[in-house]
């Protein structure tokens, strides 16, 4: 057999070329196609009280996060699974709540907030090694921390609002210690805040939030850690935008969320998207009927082609007052687009403030007031079900794809889920193959189907994302790359 590594590199990309042609009988890509799930549940949590945060290991385990109704104490909360169950927190002042939380695992998390004692506000730290949840004291300069992403058990970041109240602050966990880090500076007279922060690596962080000149309504303040230092990130946020969450799934790419601004303090929502080079604003859909999108508060990346974000939209025609209902939007690497959550009755408020995802799962938690003035902790939980492509192949195609087939030792379904790893593998979007044991087996005739899993589907969509094409398009592009790369008679 020839070497196909011996050709030269522009024959490869002619090739590469003619096989999106002919590829491109598949339909275009489509939010259809998102790997985010499509359908939400709403499991009972029937807990006095509101969850801001929440962080998910796996689709039976998450930790939700946030206080009982008044404040009081903090809340937190599990998943198994099938429902929510209330775990016993540590309280180291009279009153104290929960805003953020970061599980590397389901025997290591990170939860961070405030709490009142000798009549000063304190920042909160609580750690969870897989049996109890404890008070971790600290030495900071933050009166308050917002959000907290752990990159693992070992490197943490916990963000939030410094003790003069005016700046933002940032304590950094290197597995023994926590400590404080040194942000740059922001313009005289300002105020500054973090409200959410993600970490993809020990070398990529990235935090969100708000600056304040001279008490205009805040604008967007984005800063991003190397692993040698902070720097502040330039943004296309006009002056009336604030940050919220923020969610990073790779070195390039990244979403953050929140909202705009003005003398009411409401929406319409914000969404920022960082490619690699630069941060842009993107388009945010409209919910259905007599409601809009007034605020995201949380997002979650689990790929570039696969995001969720959430909050609350809001109606304002009915006539004895305003009301809130969930949100929920899903980016599918083309756009994002809003999808259906279950709702309460027409007058019930009811908001989202976070949402953790996995490959397979995705929780969102907020609260609602099922009734009288008792809010009560809320959780959604969404499955991302597998997806099964078809492609069917003309005589000629099938010969071809029998040939790959015998030499690869395949079976020609797996051979068509082979060669969209090999694609994106190829194009620097995979880092590596399929686990063989997770392959489909062989079809009938000409036409062969392979059932990606949740854990797949994002290696799919990146290669259809990547040149424009379906799912049956990314597929038959693949198969006739690997054929030219094994010299088996691709054209």
């Amino acid at each position: 057999m020839r070497n196909p590594t011996s050709r030269p590199a522009v024959s490869l990309l002619a090739v590469l070329v003619a096989a999106c042609c002919l590829a491109s009988v598949g339909p275009a890509a489509a939010s259809s196609e998102s790997a985010s799930p499509t359908a939400w549940t709403a499991p009972a949590s029937p807990h006095g009280g509101e969850l801001t945060a929440v962080s998910c290991v796996s689709a039976t385990r998450c930790i939700a996060v946030g206080k009982y109704y008044g404040g009081r104490l903090a809340l937190i909360e599990q998943w198994d699974g099938s429902r929510w169950t209330v775990m016993p927190s540590p309280s180291p002042g009279a009153e104290s709540s929960l805003a953020g939380v970061s599980c590397t695992s389901a025997t290591r998390c990170v939860a961070v907030g405030i709490f009142y004692a000798s009549k000063r506000l304190h920042a909160l730290i609580e750690t969870w090694n897989g049996t109890s949840w404890r008070y971790n004291p600290r030495i900071g300069d933050a009166n308050a921390l917002f959000g907290v992403s752990c990159a693992s058990a070992s490197s943490c970041v916990a963000v939030g609002v410094a003790g003069d109240g005016n700046h933002a602050a940032a304590e950094m966990w290197d597995g023994t210690h926590w400590s404080v880090a040194s942000l740059p500076d922001t313009p005289d007279g300002s105020a500054a805040g973090f409200l959410g922060v993600s970490c993809v690596s020990t070398a990529h962080c990235v935090a969100a939030g708000f600056l304040t000149l001279r008490g205009a309504w805040p604008e967007a303040l984005v800063e991003t850690w190397d692993g040698a230092g902070w720097s502040i990130a330039p943004t296309p946020a006009s002056s009336n935008e604030l940050l919220e969450a923020v969610s990073w799934s790779s070195a390039a790419s990244c979403f953050a969320v929140g909202r705009a601004g003005g003398g009411d303090g409401r929406g319409p929502t914000v969404i920022e998207q960082w490619n690699g080079t630069a941060w842009t604003v993107l388009p945010t859909p409209k919910p259905a009927g007599p409601y809009y999108a007034e605020d995201l508060t949380g997002v979650s990346c689990v790929s570039a082609t696969s995001c969720v974000a959430v909050g609350f939209a809001r109606n304002t025609t009915v006539l004895d007052s305003e009301v809130l209902r969930t949100l929920v939007e899903s980016w599918d690497g083309t756009r994002w687009s809003v999808t259906p959550t279950p709702q309460p009755g027409p007058k019930v408020y009811s908001s989202l403030d976070a949402v953790s995802c996995t490959p397979e799962h995705c929780a969102a938690v907020g609260y609602t007031f099922p009734t009288g003035f008792a809010a009560q902790s809320l959780g959604l939980s969404g499955i991302v079900a597998p997806r099964t492509v078809k492609v069917s192949w003309t005589a000629t195609e099938n010969a071809r794809l029998l040939r790959i087939a015998a030499y690869l030792h395949l079976s020609p379904a797996r051979v068509q889920k082979a060669a969209v790893y090999g694609t994106a593998y190829l194009v620097g979007l995979s880092g590596g193959p399929p686990t063989p044991t997770l392959l489909p087996r062989v079809g009938t005739g000409a036409t062969y189907s392979t059932v990606w899993a949740p854990s797949q589907l994002g290696v799919l969509d990146s290669v259809r994302v990547k040149f424009a094409l379906g799912s049956v398009g990314a597929t038959r592009l693949s198969v006739y790359l690997l054929s030219y790369l094994l010299a088996l008679g691709g054209h």
